[in-house]
């Protein structure tokens, strides 16, 4: 059996980390007081559960961070997951992956624009917004790089590797 490739790894652990920006997005919204969009489908009674196991951890954070910590995590792992499936090499999977990292900016933008219009439910915040887009650039970045995509090399294609795979091959 041949060994995984360190790119399927690294990978794996790129796609652990957008689930768990997802689930920590949510988690911040169970832990507020109060009921949000996010969270009015639940039964009261479960959601009363839920904020009781969590407690008052994010007491700590201020409270315009409690605030746009889910947008910059919802858009965080959007901009992981979109640069993380959309790469490859060659003028047409850039041009793919171009146009759906856009269209994930429109939406990750455009949620909170929307609130701001009525078209969306919610209430509109413009540190919202800039968590939404500092998110979602990290999330890019985080997620495989937005430099192939963008048109910059690739580290493999540069001929160079990784620090991960390098002191691998000196431990061997």
């Amino acid at each position: 059996m041949s060994p995984v490739p360190e790119s399927s790894r690294l990978s794996v652990v790129r796609a652990g980390g957008a689930i768990a920006a997802l689930s920590a997005g949510a988690a911040v919204y169970l832990a507020r007081p109060g009921t949000v969009v996010m969270t009015s489908w639940l039964p009261g009674g479960l959601r009363a559960s839920l904020r009781a196991a969590l407690g008052g951890g994010l007491s700590v954070l201020p409270g315009w961070f409690r605030g746009v910590l889910p947008d910059l995590l919802w858009a965080g792992a959007l901009g992981c997951v979109l640069a993380l499936v959309w790469r490859g090499d060659g003028a047409r999977a850039r041009l793919a992956a171009r146009s759906w990292l856009v269209a994930g900016l429109a939406l990750a933008l455009g949620w909170e624009v929307g609130q701001r219009f009525g078209v969306v439910p919610g209430t509109f915040d413009p540190l919202d917004l800039l968590a939404s887009l500092v998110g979602y650039v990290a999330g890019g970045v985080l997620g495989g790089g937005l430099g192939p995509v963008l048109g910059g090399a690739s580290r493999e294609r540069a001929g160079v590797q990784s620090t991960i795979s390098s002191t691998r091959e000196e431990v061997q």
